[in-house]
């Protein structure tokens, strides 16, 4: 191989590697516009812990949550709060199973609530 082919060999890779990298930068580049512009997407199914939702000073207002760590068995709870933090009503399941729907004073001095037997496990119709 002569000096003069392996130059030319040399400079279409060269050019070769040009056309790649350029053609990488637009993907990128493509890929970032999309990302900047796309709307925000609707998910089927979102799974967590707990969710809170805030108001502008950062405090709860809202919580769903579950009885992870409480030691308690497994149940959830809705749980709305004033602007104070304190519980106002809670709707969910006790740790026995049965729903239940707490509505408390603002002070948490005084508990109404409601306890909903678990149903009995259908019988299936014959």
């Amino acid at each position: 191989m002569t000096m003069k082919q392996r130059l030319e060999k040399l400079e279409r890779q060269n050019r070769r590697l040009m056309v790649g990298l350029v053609l990488l930068v637009i993907l990128v580049g493509a890929l970032f516009v999309h990302t900047l512009t796309s709307e925000d997407r609707v998910h089927q199914v979102v799974r967590a812990r707990a969710f809170h939702v805030v108001g502008e000073d950062g405090q709860p207002l809202v919580k769903v949550e579950d009885s992870h760590g409480l030691d308690m068995g497994r149940f959830g709870t809705v749980t709305t709060l004033n602007a104070k933090g304190d519980d106002l009503v809670q709707v969910g399941t006790s740790a026995k199973g049965e729903g239940m729907v707490h509505v408390l004073d603002p002070a948490n001095e005084r508990q109404h609530g409601l306890l909903l037997p678990k149903p009995p496990i259908p019988i299936a119709p014959e």
